[in-house]
């Protein structure tokens, strides 16, 4: 016997209407996050409460035939357990995919992508204390501020790296990614020399705490403030403010932003010219083999844009852009700060380099 809970902030399906008892299956029901609507469906969070041993047919209902095989795979976890697991799935009809959950009594967060809350976040706050320079932008009563963490010697003049995730607060690769950079900095001292030999770096693992706060959404119109690389966002927002205080008081060198989308079989990079793109994926690879294929290296594909908005606002600080998007699609959260922790090197390497001429 299993059954559904979503009722906790930021669930998805968030209506009784939406889970249905269809003979001996599960059929749960997300609604579009987006404002574009239903063919940006990509969220699901809910709990699965599993009553009595047994394998029970578990269906997700996208109420759409686009993209359906970018969602044959979920993630799943006991409740406060950061073990997450994927489970693996298959499409049924036009727009449903089924899953065989076969799990012990007990509570179990379901996800189209392991989730990453302000709570992990503070705790890794804690875990830093002392250690590393760590400062908040923003906190307030009603709203979560942005925290940001400070790698290196914090020498006067010193050259930053700024790496930036979860500017879109459903994409929680990025806060993985730079979690992982900053742990791996604190207990391997011989990475920590590799990281911080050039530049400092400062890490900022949410972007968009309150979009994470109010349930892991893309843009403020279904709950907190989104950024987008090319998106305008007001000057007392906490990570415009922060990115205001570091044009002024630090030498800005690089700047890394780190996404994950929908795209399950392909990671992608942009914001840079091909060839600075072409040496980043070998620096990458040089770090730790890579096992998926790019998007936006060659050609009309190389995603080099104008930009404005966030990344103009680093540019003009002279720091050199990149964007990376890592897609779950199979990854686990130790591969994700694996990930992170090789492209941080990576970077560091081409921003060298560009520096060097």
């Amino acid at each position: 016997m299993i059954r559904a809970d979503i009722d906790f902030p930021g669930a998805n399906p968030n209506t009784a209407e939406a889970i249905l008892r269809v003979g001996d299956r599960l059929v749960i029901k997300p609604f579009a996050e987006e404002p574009a609507g239903p063919a940006y469906t990509f969220m699901l969070r809910c709990r699965l409460i599993v009553e009595k041993p047994g394998p029970a047919v578990v269906e997700i209902d996208w109420d759409e035939p686009d993209y359906m095989h970018l969602r044959t795979s979920l993630y799943f976890s006991e409740t406060g357990s950061p073990d997450w697991r994927v489970l693996s799935g298959s499409v049924v009809g036009e727009t449903r995919c089924e899953f065989l959950f076969d799990q012990p009594p007990g509570t179990y967060e379901i996800s189209l992508l392991p989730t990453y809350g302000l709570d992990r976040l503070d705790r890794l706050a804690e875990d830093c204390r002392g250690k590393v320079e760590a400062w908040t932008v923003g906190r307030t009563d009603e709203a979560a501020g942005v925290h940001s963490f400070r790698l290196g010697s914090g020498k006067e003049g010193r050259p930053v790296i700024v790496a930036v995730g979860r500017v879109h607060p459903y994409e929680t690769a990025g806060s993985y990614c730079l979690e992982g950079v900053i742990r791996r900095y604190l207990e391997d001292r011989d990475y920590a020399g590799l990281l911080t030999g050039t530049f400092d770096w400062i890490v900022v693992p949410v972007a968009s705490p309150e979009g994470v706060r109010k349930g892991f959404c893309r843009y403020s119109g279904s709950g907190g403030q989104g950024y987008d690389n090319c998106r305008e966002v007001g000057p007392d927002d906490p990570f415009v403010r922060l990115l205001g205080e570091l044009r002024t008081q630090e030498a800005v060198a690089g700047y890394l932003d780190i996404h994950n989308w929908m795209h399950q079989d392909r990671d992608g990079i942009s914001y840079a010219n091909c060839l600075d793109m072409l040496r980043f994926r070998r620096l990458l690879n040089a770090r730790r083999p890579h096992d998926k294929p790019w998007r936006g290296t060659r050609g009309r594909m190389c995603m080099a844009r104008k930009t404005r908005g966030v990344m103009r606002v680093m540019q003009r600080a002279g720091a050199f852009c990149l964007a990376l998007e890592y897609p779950w699609g199979g990854r686990t959260v130790k591969d994700m700060a694996q990930l992170g922790q090789a492209s941080a090197l990576a970077f560091a390497g081409l921003v060298a380099r560009r520096r060097r001429g």
